[in-house]
């Protein structure tokens, strides 16, 4: 996905929006927020969270590169502790994801965020490039990803679907992008799902 499929909507550097912006003078977030109720789940979990609409389950990814589903109770479904394939790591370097979005294209997809984060390395991205990875929400099973163009995106570390599911959302450094959902495809300049 090149820079002619990309479209930068918004610059985030000087937007900011506080509750003192946006509720009233003084609020504070219990002022505008109730508790309902808690629930504890895996510390495995910490990553990043959707939900599939149609099945009425979570999916969560994390730490490092691990993805799991629940049910709406948090009882554990399916779970991948190692949810990139070995040919993915060894073609491109990527070992950790990003917060993941449920989208509903193609029967239902999880786009999973792709890059390298090496803690120890004086530079923790040691690639300097994105991807994103389309896996199965019901089974986890890894279809295939589309790499994004270095030249726009050295790392993504989340990805969110637009309501309307036309766009897929990232940033990279202060600019917010949004790629063509239509085009995070396997008919895309991509890697398909390892045999």
């Amino acid at each position: 996905m090149g820079s002619r499929t990309a479209l930068r909507i918004a610059r985030l550097a000087g937007i900011a929006l506080t509750l003192g912006a946006v509720g009233a003078p003084g609020a504070t977030a219990a002022d505008l927020w109730t508790e309902t109720g808690r629930s504890m789940t895996s510390v495995t979990y910490w990553q990043g969270i959707t939900f599939d609409p149609g099945t009425r389950t979570f999916n969560f990814d994390g730490p490092g590169e691990g993805l799991w589903r629940t049910d709406a109770k948090l009882n554990r479904l399916a779970g991948k502790s190692a949810g990139i394939p070995s040919s993915v790591k060894s073609a491109e370097g990527w070992n950790h994801v990003g917060d993941l979005s449920f989208d509903a294209a193609e029967g239902a997809r999880l786009i999973v965020p792709l890059e390298c984060y090496y803690p120890s390395a004086p530079d923790p991205n040691t690639c300097k490039t994105g991807g994103l990875a389309v896996v199965d929400p019901a089974t986890l099973a890894w279809r295939y990803y589309v790499k994004l163009s270095p030249a726009e995106v050295s790392k993504a570390m989340w990805a969110e679907v637009s309501p309307d599911g036309r766009w897929v959302w990232t940033s990279s450094g202060t600019d917010l992008l949004a790629y063509s959902a239509a085009e995070v495809s396997a008919a895309t300049p991509a890697r398909a799902a390892p045999s």
